[in-house]
């Protein structure tokens, strides 16, 4: 079983006790999780391809609380670390230690949205 097999697992027990959903439930409803995930990486990349901090926070934000939805601790902590590095005055969305946080976060969340698609 791949990481992000095992992540996918994880995802599926943490919706189950987190919030009591059947596995048929969980089939229907990961896919429209997943998919919000993918369109708030999307926006968190033209923030920062745009140099617009403002959607960079909000991006970072919704990307955090779907995470967490997800029971994704880490990856959730990640975002908040970039929510909180976007938020501040003396930064902005082309710091070179931001854009490499964001980029990163990126392709850890699409690497688990490709395995979701090949499920």
């Amino acid at each position: 079983m791949t990481d992000n097999q095992h992540i996918l697992d994880q995802i599926r027990t943490h919706l189950h006790q987190a919030y009591n959903l059947d596995a048929d439930r969980i089939k229907a409803l990961l896919p429209g999780f997943l998919s919000a995930l993918s369109g708030y990486v999307d926006e968190m990349e033209a923030a920062l391809a745009n140099n617009n901090q403002d959607e960079l926070v909000r991006s970072a934000h919704r990307i955090k609380g779907a995470l967490v939805n997800l029971g994704l601790q880490d990856l959730a902590g990640r975002a908040l670390i970039l929510e909180q590095c976007a938020r501040s005055p003396d930064t902005s969305a082309k710091d070179p230690e931001m854009t490499s946080q964001a980029a990163e976060l990126a392709r850890e969340i699409r690497r688990l949205l490709a395995c979701q698609a090949a499920s």
